[in-house]
């Protein structure tokens, strides 16, 4: 049966389900094959784009879809807890509240601090967008997971602790920078300035998040401080602050393409309006 066969409620219902359903499966499997590309053996990541995902999806479709976040997670670490031999059931609830939380966070600063329509075209915008989204926002899933994994034994001691919050918060950060861009160059409106960004800022990024991740799929959790990493991590930075760049530069263009034709058909319409008065 089609969404159109239903009434106005339980359409927006199946939609809503299906959505967050959707949504889950994608969060599941970019961070499933982000773990066992990067570091199969640990709960955080240098890059966790599941976390721009997550908070693009919020930005976008709205916080009836931070359900789909919390599944998405809880089903990343059951599953990653039972590869380690662990299968923390409670622990991996926790911590897909931990997500939604980050992502519910990072929305609501953002659209208190910017204004809508979201188009991400103006420096002071991104400013926002990042420093919220992305620096503050994230300290909130890598807090609640690390003092989750403690108190279940997963993590041993604080030293310990302090690493995993640093790779967990920078991960998610990166994860920020590169994948909310990517991800609202689909969901993001208004569509006539989102769609054009898929080749010009889209395809970019995503190449460039392709070679970082071939780049640190030698990382292992025992030279995570070789200096290939530290570059690894620096050159996904950069990655990051070249989607800033991309974001600015298309995004002005289609906003004086979009007054140019906005002139245009005003000039016809005056153009049209003179000559039926001149006859």
């Amino acid at each position: 049966m089609q969404f159109s066969q239903l009434s106005p409620h339980r359409a927006d219902l199946a939609q809503t389900v299906l959505g967050n359903a959707l949504l889950a499966l994608a969060y599941a499997l970019t961070a499933w094959a982000m773990i066992h590309l990067i570091m199969p053996s640990t709960y955080a990541v240098p890059l966790y784009p599941s976390a721009g995902l997550a908070l693009a999806a919020v930005l976008c479709l709205g916080y009836r879809y931070l359900i789909g976040v919390a599944l998405g997670a809880f089903v990343t670490n059951v599953l990653l807890s039972a590869s380690l031999g662990q299968t923390l059931v409670f622990t991996s609830i926790v911590l897909g509240v931990g997500s939604a939380a980050q992502a519910a966070l990072g929305a609501w600063a953002i659209r208190r601090r910017t204004v809508e329509p979201l188009i991400l075209a103006e420096p002071i915008e991104l400013v926002r967008f990042y420093s919220l989204g992305a620096g503050v926002a994230c300290c909130v899933s890598a807090s609640v997971g690390v003092l989750a994994l403690k108190a279940a034994g997963a993590i041993d001691d604080w030293q310990r602790a302090s690493q995993t919050w640093i790779t967990w918060w920078s991960g998610d950060l990166l994860g920020v920078l590169i994948g909310a861009p990517v991800v609202m160059c689909f969901l993001g409106k208004p569509r006539s300035i989102w769609v054009p960004r898929r080749w010009t800022v889209g395809l970019p990024l995503t190449l460039c998040c392709g070679v970082m991740v071939l780049a640190l799929t030698r990382v292992t959790p025992s030279n995570v401080h070789w200096p290939q990493t530290t570059l690894a991590l620096i050159a996904l930075l950069l990655t990051g602050l070249l989607g800033a760049l991309l974001l600015t530069t298309s995004g002005r263009t289609l906003r004086i393409e979009q007054a140019v034709r906005d002139r245009t058909a005003q000039l016809d319409l005056e153009i049209a309006q003179h000559r039926r008065t001149e006859v």
